[in-house]
Formats: C-alpha cells, structure tokens, sequence
C-alpha cells in the first residue's frame, strides 16, 4: 500500500532543512539524491517507518544511507559521497545501508580506511 504523499513531502522538507540530502550531479546533470542520517546507533532508523522523520546526532560515527534515489550509480558518484560526508563529518567512520532481499534485508557496512570511508 502506498504512502500518502503528504508524507513524501513533510520527509523531504525536514531533510532538506536539516541538510540531509546530497544532490550529486555529472555533467550538470543531476543523476542522484541521497537521504542520510548521522548516528551511533542504526536500529532506530532502520526500524522507522519509510517516510518518518528521525532527527540525527550529528557527533556519530556511522551515515546511515536512508534512501538513494538514482538513474543510475557510478564510481565517480560514490567517491563524490565520501568527499562531501567527510567535509561535513570528519568524524563519520563508517557508512551502512541495506539492500532489500525476498526475504530479509542484507545490510551493508563499509568502514574508513586511512583518511577517507568509502562509500
């Protein structure tokens, strides 16, 4: 069942206030947006319902991807991801996101190494 787009909408102006989300653009062309939130403890906003908003704790150690929404992911992009995060959060030392799988969701950790998390 979809969710109400009244939702949609209040989600993404809260993120978009908090500066949650990162357009990433190629060529001048904006290929992607990434919904994110900083945190130390995942569960919270893994178990969130999808268009909720969480506030985050800007001093975690780990960016929860929330939501990608993309034409497509290229190398260039990730690499834009990490530059900007670790800009903005020098103290970020690994990223998580789940894939969704038929029957469970398969989570996804990259840790930092050296000076720069890959993401």
């Amino acid at each position: 069942m979809p969710l109400p787009l009244d939702d949609w909408n209040e989600y993404y102006q809260a993120m978009k206030k908090d500066g949650r989300i990162l357009g990433l653009t190629v060529n001048d062309n904006l290929e992607a947006l990434l919904f994110y939130s900083i945190c130390d403890d995942i569960d919270r906003f893994y178990k969130k319902q999808p268009f909720e908003y969480l506030p985050h704790d800007i001093s975690g150690r780990t960016v929860y991807v929330e939501m990608v929404i993309a034409r497509r992911w290229l190398r260039q992009m990730r690499e834009m991801v990490t530059a900007r995060l670790l800009e903005k959060y020098p103290n970020l030392e690994q990223a998580v996101w789940f894939r969704p799988r038929k029957d469970v969701d398969k989570m996804m950790v990259i840790k930092r190494r050296n000076d720069y998390a890959r993401v």
